[in-house]
Formats: structure tokens, C-alpha cells, sequence
């Protein structure tokens, strides 16, 4: 039986330093890569999409790891892996504009049944593979989708119309209507719930993607859809947005009965 090398096998064969670096490299090279050019693929892995991860991974392991061979080698460069994805998460979550650059917005992909092309043009999404996502969600024609987002992580998440179908499909003033009622109806103390933790100022998709990872059903992000595209400066804008011109009558009208009873 061979002797064990002791010295060799918890003793540094490669510079901390360089595995440090060449791990901080590679990292942010393989994250602005993940990032910008092939996100889309991340949630929903094809074969072509499989073949490229598994290619990229050999490519990336001597960039990254050199001649390492001992154990403290392999714990500095996980260290140095595990302590980038720590502090980048930590920085998104603490810093709005560092989580614009590490998290995408959702982009909207259908509107109000009608796709977006020039959304789908950029994500390189062919109208089969659209109805592909969709029908994960079973849904067959467009119309019926009031909206639908490619999410940060490749995955579609749809917002359904009340009821599908062109046939069924209010006139857009009764649509209208019917979103005023909603808004007027909405319980803004209900919605500051699944708002925990926003950064303001924000906007409305910021909104919609904290109220969808605190677990918000679909009513609450129908809501928030209807606020106006606007910066919320803090959660009482947020509040206020949800007060429709409805209750500002009932309340001026209250406040007229009640005048006129006191004379």
C-alpha cells in the first residue's frame, strides 16, 4: 500500500493568491455570460442548451483551477466561488441598482393578448416556442392572456384574462371600467404585505417582482399591474395609487352629507 503524502495532500501546490484570482476571473466572466447572452436558457434546458452548460463547464475548470491538486487548493477556490455569489446576493438585496445589473427585469412578452414582437425579436423566442410556454400553462389561444413576463430565471409566468376568448373579450371601455372597479376595490394594507423589504424609490415591475417572490396570488399582481408606470418615492405612494377617483367621491360626498346634517 502506498504511503500517504501528507504534506502534499493539506499543503498549498498552487499560490492562494492565484487561485483567487484565477476563481474571482472566471466567476465574473462565467456570471456576465449566464447574465447577458444565454439567461433565457437557464430556467428551461434543451439539449443544445445541456450540451453548452456541460462545454462550458470543462472549458471554464482549467481556467479556473490550474494545477491545483491539495485540499486547502480546492477550499480557497470554493471559498472564493461561494464568497462571490454570498456578496452579490447580499449587494442585490441591499442595493437596488446593484440588483438592476445581477437581476433582469421580467419582460413582458404578451399584452392584453397581442404579442409583443419587437420582446420577442430580442429573447430570439420563435412564435412555436412561445406556444410551447404557453401551453405549459394551458392555454391555448392568446386572447386568452392579459400579460405574460419571461422572468429573470427563463420561466413564463402568465396573468389570465378573466374570461379567454375573443368572443367572451369585453369592449376595451368595459375592460377599463372593470380595472377602476378593481383598483378602487384593492386593499392597499393587504398589498404593503407581499412589499416587504422594496427599496425606494421603485417602479412598478420592481413592485410586481418582490409581491411574486413574497408569494403573492394572482389577484395582488393584477393589482399592482394597473398602478400607473411612475417612481413610488415610498409605500404611501404606493398606498395612495390604489385610491380610485370612486373613493375620492364617496369620501367628498361623506364629508358633504355630513356638513349638510350638521346644518
Amino acid at each position: 500500500m502506498p504511503a500517504i503524502d501528507w504534506p502534499h495532500l493539506f499543503g498549498f501546490t498552487v499560490s492562494p493568491v492565484e487561485l483567487f484570482i484565477r476563481g474571482t476571473l472566471t466567476f465574473m466572466l462565467l456570471f456576465c455570460l449566464f447574465r447577458f447572452v444565454v439567461h433565457r436558457d437557464v430556467g428551461a434546458l434543451g439539449v443544445t442548451d445541456l450540451l453548452v452548460l456541460v462545454i462550458i463547464a470543462d472549458a471554464s475548470q482549467n481556467a479556473m483551477a490550474g494545477e491545483y491538486r491539495s485540499l486547502p487548493d480546492g477550499a480557497v477556490l470554493i471559498g472564493t466561488i461561494i464568497g462571490w455569489s454570498f456578496l452579490l446576493n447580499y449587494l442585490s438585496f441591499h442595493f437596488e441598482a446593484v440588483r438592476r445589473f445581477t437581476l433582469p427585469r421580467p419582460l413582458c412578452l404578451v399584452r392584453d393578448g397581442k404579442k409583443l414582437e419587437r420582446n420577442l425579436r430580442r429573447e430570439l423566442i420563435a412564435d412555436e416556442e412561445l406556444h410551447e410556454m404557453l401551453r405549459e400553462h394551458e392555454i391555448i389561444d392568446l386572447s386568452e392572456v392579459r400579460r405574460a413576463y419571461l422572468e429573470p430565471d427563463g420561466q413564463l409566468t402568465v396573468i389570465r384574462n378573466r374570461r379567454g376568448g375573443s368572443q367572451d373579450a369585453a369592449p376595451a371601455s368595459a375592460v377599463n371600467k372593470i380595472q377602476e372597479i378593481h383598483m378602487a376595490h384593492a386593499n392597499p394594507i393587504q398589498i404593503q404585505k407581499y412589499l416587504k423589504g422594496v427599496d425606494y424609490p421603485t417602479d412598478k415591475q420592481t413592485l410586481i417582482q418582490t409581491a411574486k417572490q413574497q408569494g403573492a396570488d394572482d389577484s395582488v399582481c393584477a393589482s399592482l399591474d394597473q398602478l400607473p408606470d411612475q417612481q413610488f418615492q415610498t409605500p404611501a405612494d404606493v398606498s395612495a395609487a390604489f385610491k380610485g377617483p370612486s373613493q375620492d367621491h364617496a369620501e367628498h360626498g361623506d364629508d358633504d352629507t355630513t356638513g349638510s346634517r350638521r346644518h
